[in-house]
């Protein structure tokens, strides 16, 4: 964000509490360390617990578990695979909210590092660019100068050939 004064982005916590509330609502419809950035290809972390089973007995036994661990469902649905060796079931559940508020955490402080990373980065580019830019003005200073300079030289040497030549 910028101050009135300054063209330099400052700091703004409503501006990062925005950023990181965006981010708490990816992280809800993430499946965690499963899905990945578009971008950079790292993995997600994740409101949602992928689990796979090999049999439904299996399936229903670990559900029960994990409901009894704080795990709760979700609006994602089960797969069923038929393979050679049986039936794969794919439950989906969120994770327990004790194990989302740490990693919720961790996101809040990587939304922040970035942020600031960002800020840092903008104000880089402008200065670089004001500096660029005085840069060419004072190169273009000293070329109209030193294009002064010797035009008033061939001034002065003319008038001292006419001079000498009798020409004045």
């Amino acid at each position: 964000m910028k101050t009135n004064d300054s063209i330099f982005h400052t700091f703004d916590a409503n501006e990062l509490k925005a950023l990181q509330e965006n981010e708490k609502g990816f992280f809800a419809m993430r499946v965690h360390l499963k899905d990945r950035h578009p971008e950079t290809n790292e993995i997600l972390r994740g409101a949602i617990q992928e689990f796979t089973f090999q049999n439904l007995p299996h399936a229903f036994s670990e559900y029960a578990r994990l409901l009894k661990e704080g795990y709760k469902e979700c609006a994602l649905q089960p797969s069923y695979v038929a393979g050679p060796t049986g039936i794969f079931i794919t439950l989906f559940m969120e994770r327990p909210k004790k194990d989302q508020a740490i990693d919720i955490k961790v996101l809040d402080e990587e939304v922040e590092a970035r942020y600031r990373a960002n800020i840092d980065k903008q104000n880089r580019e402008i200065e670089d660019r004001q500096v660029n830019l005085m840069l060419e003005q004072a190169r273009k200073k000293r070329e109209q100068e030193a294009a002064q300079a010797l035009a008033d030289e061939e001034a002065a040497i003319r008038a001292e050939v006419r001079t000498l030549l009798g020409a004045a």
